[in-house]
């Protein structure tokens, strides 16, 4: 039985007052036991089996709401109340209450509970790491990355920081001088006090100063001094300039965990702490006063965790491991690895400048080989000898499993090439990772296949199979950790194909190790089917990407819209299913295994469709998708046929027939989807445009930076690296122009270039004097040269762009009607008006249509007539924004009547985003019929131009009497009045 099975018969055996009071936000909680209470349980997914959770008779679940009112406490000691999902993971809930509270960067903090200094698990839901509902959480800022951003025109981030780093000052977090602690202490009492009075002679150095500093002779005399003079600055740049004082310390940021370490030359065990910042790692005296030493974060090659020791490994940089005595490796490692993930999302970003200071901050460049996955323990402490091989130790499944562990461990350690490595072209080196995946892919198959039916498994030949699969991947490890200490992986996204490859394949080996124990544990097997799912995908993804197959983010999306209807017509299938209780019990165990099949079948294609979602269009993963959706209608044709075997009525046959007809309709949209293609130069225009876009906004930024040296200097390193990429994509579009039309793209794109340069010269000298009028007035000239550059670009290569703007939006509006129309599936009996109800309905099942048809326009413009793209699509655009508006607005109408809370704000935030994207859709649309006039309009000049010459040139022969006229019954100076007359008319026109 599936878990939304057994929810529903959980509410079927409920009250009607206790049934109007469940809904769809209510789900499933296991608890850790009996008395646990909810600390340490957790929530099952509706599309899982009970088997998978290993629930069985007897069990103690609670049919529970998800979304609960907390209280969030801030670090300036306010409470909060806010409405979260305790479902979801800890970064979701922290990016509800931060949206709430109007703060940015939300992946920069996280939560606690008050009272506790260890940090909630980022990748667990919410409610398990709670002891009840009533627990306070604590929200503070856990990476301190992009705190360049705040200024004074961010006043609620700029208090949450100060809150903050007060805090971490007074409590002696932050180690000063005294000179330092009495400046930062005048701050604050500017900040709590406003201006000094004259008279005073003494300050509550309890609330402004560190205890070390507090019985200092005289203290309270200097601080006195140094608030009177800061009369007259106001709260706000009070609390600005504390934080830019702060921001200067070594120690801003840091995060302390108390660790001993071995005293040199002796045996005996020091206390110490070891603090983490955004830059650098540093061992500190326990009392936190002095700084003993300090590792630049671009040092750190590797990290290893164990039960009670921590080893950090700075390669050629020490002479030896750093290795400390802690029971906190764990919460170390995590927060290593959030701030490298945090730095290699903002490094994609172009838009977010990352504070650096002194050169030391890490960039992806700098930690792209040493972190961003290592976040895992490691079950041995030190590093081990390149050129030793971790698969020469596998002989059996568990083993397989630890050896790939290990060597996930040393993905991104250092690399030492060797000749033949040295040797290999970046084109070489691709179609070895290219024959290595196609060899992991005929092992993976063959693991699949033996893993079918664990009853009768063979294990010796699963210990063979296992050696194989780690020896292969052990070479793939290998040539990925060259290429892209070569520099052939710039994005870092070859190694990150590797390392989820690497993670599939010890999910396999895991269970398959487990499942020869337990053959007949439903769960376990379950397990197991979804991990060899994953992995066989993940091979074909991996094979996709080294081949050049990369699908955008409109079309990842569209995919998995598409699968999730899918999902939603099996567990229609599965409801008329369930609405037949066969008499005699074989027919019962029949529809049963039909049902399971069909579930489980439905949950290998959706899980296959998110792994693959990025490269789909791969014929491989194609294929791939197009087997595992006939195996959905093969199991949902078994279904029918246990329904008829089972004497199910006409009524039920019928409905079971009208399920499947739905199911193969979301079948075949699904390969549909699969079957588009992309437009030419697609990835560049993609470029183009968003390095425009981002250009033309950052002048404005630029413009309007007088007086801010901040923007002034992120504004225009923002538009620096846009116009950068921008080259990049002019000259890949270039390459699919005339000759004539490519060096007059790039003579643009080379204009942009030199104004840009003119910018960054004008904005070193603004900068350094940002309140100097005439050198801000130099900057907003050079701005606005850069913006009238970069639209004239645009006016001349944005057909191009424009198109392939059209057709990925013509992507995400399909994918928002897709899911719009599923939600609308849901609302039978849950509207207060049967008539809107039943309109709704046809609504969707309309737009679902039109989907249909504009999936197949797509397919059309780009494999079978890309001429006639900019046609097609613009059709397709027009025919189908009018059916999804209406779809739009009779969700927003039913939404008004909907009974289920839950749905009804799914609902109209379906229907806001949908009507969102089809207003981007129509835009594009505009944007390309507008620059297909103007370039009817520069063909019409061209043309009168030549008539223009034409004229000029008959007039000169009537002058030189050189043409007859006679013919025309005109004189030859009645000729040259008429011909004169025309060359001024069409001089008009033109």
């Amino acid at each position: 039985m599936s878990v939304y099975e057994a929810i529903k018969v959980i509410h079927e055996k409920l009250d009607p007052s206790q049934q109007a009071a469940t809904g769809k936000d209510h789900g499933i909680y296991k608890p850790f036991s009996e008395n646990s209470g909810i600390n340490g349980g957790r929530w099952v997914k509706q599309e899982k089996s009970l088997e998978f959770y290993d629930l069985r008779a007897n069990d103690t679940i609670e049919l529970r709401k998800k979304h609960e009112v907390v209280k969030v406490k801030l670090v300036d000691g306010t409470i909060k109340t806010c409405l979260v999902d305790t479902s979801c993971n800890i970064d979701e809930v922290v990016s509800i209450i931060a949206s709430k509270l109007g703060l940015k960067n939300s992946e920069e903090f996280s939560l606690q509970l008050d009272g506790k200094d260890d940090w909630l698990k980022k990748d667990e839901a919410l409610l398990p790491q709670m002891n009840s509902t009533d627990d306070v959480l604590y929200l503070k800022k856990k990476f301190f990355v992009s705190d360049v951003n705040i200024d004074r025109e961010d006043p609620v981030a700029l208090h949450f920081v100060y809150a903050q780093s007060r805090d971490d000052v007074i409590s002696g977090r932050h180690p000063t001088s005294l000179s330092e602690a009495v400046q930062l202490a005048a701050l604050l009492c500017q900040i709590d006090s406003g201006n000094c009075n004259p008279a005073a002679t003494k300050v509550n150095v309890e609330t402004v100063l560190t205890g070390r500093f507090r019985k200092e002779k005289d203290v309270s005399k200097s601080v006195i001094a140094e608030w009177k003079k800061l009369v007259g600055m106001s709260e706000l740049n009070s609390k600005f300039r504390f934080v830019q004082f702060c921001r200067s310390l070594k120690t801003y940021g840091i995060s302390l965990f108390t660790v001993k370490e071995k005293k040199k030359g002796s045996k005996k065990l020091e206390e110490k702490l070891l603090g983490f910042t955004r830059n650098s790692i540093l061992v500190m005296s326990a009392d936190c006063t002095t700084v003993d030493k300090t590792y630049p974060l671009t040092h750190l090659r590797r990290w290893a965790a164990s039960g009670e020791t921590f080893t950090l490994d700075f390669g050629s940089h020490e002479e030896d491991y750093v290795t400390v005595i802690t029971q906190e490796g764990e919460a170390i490692s995590a927060l290593i690895a959030g701030y490298i993930d945090i730095l290699l999302r903002k490094q994609k970003d172009p838009t977010i400048p990352i504070e650096q200071e002194d050169g030391q901050m890490a960039t992806v460049t700098d930690v792209g080989r040493v972190v961003g996955v290592t976040s895992v323990s490691l079950s041995t402490v030190g590093a081990v000898p390149v050129g030793v091989s971790y698969a020469a130790a596998v002989n059996d499944a568990d083993s397989g499993a630890i050896a790939v562990k290990r060597m996930i461990t040393q993905l991104f350690g250092e690399v030492q090439h060797t000749e033949a490595d040295a040797s290999l072209t970046p084109e070489a080196r691709r179609a070895q990772l290219v024959a290595q995946a196609k060899a992991l892919q005929a092992l993976a198959k063959t693991l699949s296949a033996m893993l079918a039916d664990p009853n009768t498994l063979d294990r010796t030949a699963l210990n063979t199979l296992s050696k194989q699969l780690a020896v292969g991947l052990e070479s793939m490890i290998q040539a990925a950790r060259v290429a892209h200490a070569s520099g052939d992986d710039p994005d870092g996204s070859m190694m990150a194909g590797v390392k989820e490859l690497a993670d599939a394949l010890q999910t396999v080996l895991t269970c398959a190790h487990a499942v020869q124990g337990r053959p007949a544990d439903a769960a376990l097997n379950a397990k197991l089917q979804q991990a060899a799912t994953v992995l066989s995908g993940t091979i074909q993804k991996a094979h996709a990407a080294h081949t050049g197959y990369k699908a955008d983010e409109p079309f990842q999306r569209l995919l998995l819209e598409t699968s999730k209807a899918v999902a939603a017509a099996i567990n229609g299938l599965v409801r008329v299913a369930d609405s037949v209780q066969p008499a005699q019990p074989a027919h019962q165990l029949h529809l049963s295994q039909a049902k399971q099949r069909v579930v489980s079948a439905g949950q290998q294609l959706a899980t296959l469709a998110s792994v693959l979602a990025p490269a789909a269009q791969d014929p491989e993963c194609r294929a791939s998708l197009d087997a595992s959706g006939k195996s959905v209608a093969s199991a949902a044709g078994s279904v029918v046929d246990a329904l008829r075997t089972a004497g199910a009525g006409p009524r039920e046959q019928e409905a079971a027939l009208e399920a499947v007809r739905k199911l193969s309709q979301a079948l075949a949209s699904l390969v549909g989807v699969t079957e588009i293609g992309e437009m030419v130069n697609g990835a560049a225009c993609q470029d183009f445009n968003a390095a425009t876009a981002l250009i033309v906004e950052q002048c404005n930024a630029a413009v309007a930076s007088f007086g801010k040296p901040d923007l002034i200097k992120s504004s225009c390193a923002n538009i620096n690296l846009a116009s950068n990429q921008l080259v990049v994509a002019c000259k890949s579009l270039g390459g699919e122009l005339d000759e004539s039309s490519r060096v007059r793209l790039l003579d643009y794109c080379s204009n942009v270039a030199q104004c840009v340069r003119d910018l960054v010269l004008a904005a070193q000298s603004s900068g350094d004097s940002p309140s100097n009028e005439q050198l801000h007035e130099a900057l907003r000239q050079a701005a606005q040269q850069v913006q009238g550059s970069t639209e004239a670009l645009i006016a001349d290569a944005g057909s191009m762009a424009a198109l392939s703007a059209l057709y990925s939006t013509a992507k995400s509006t399909a994918a928002c009607c897709t899911g719009l129309a599923m939600s609308c599936q849901v609302v039978k009996g849950k509207l207060a008006d049967p008539a809107a109800e039943e309109a709704l309905l046809v609504q969707a099942a309309q737009a679902s249509a039109a989907v249909e048809v504009l999936v197949a326009q797509m397919k059309e413009a780009t494999v079978y007539q890309p001429d006639k793209a900019d046609e097609l699509l613009i059709a397709a655009a027009e025919r189908f924004a009018p059916l999804a508006y209406k779809l739009v607005a009779s969700t927003k109408a039913a939404a008004v009547k909907c009974t289920d809370a839950s749905l009804k704000k799914e609902l109209a935030y379906n229907a806001d985003t949908t009507a969102n994207a089809i207003q981007k859709l129509l835009l594009s649309r505009k944007a390309i019929k507008l620059l297909a006039g103007q370039a009817e309009i520069q063909a019409a000049v061209e043309q009168l131009s030549a008539a223009e010459a034409e004229l000029e040139a008959l007039s000169l022969g009537l002058q030189q009497n050189m043409v007859c006229v006679e013919a025309a019954s005109l004189t030859r100076d009645e000729a040259l009045r008429a011909v004169n007359g025309s060359i001024k008319a069409v001089a008009t026109a033109t």
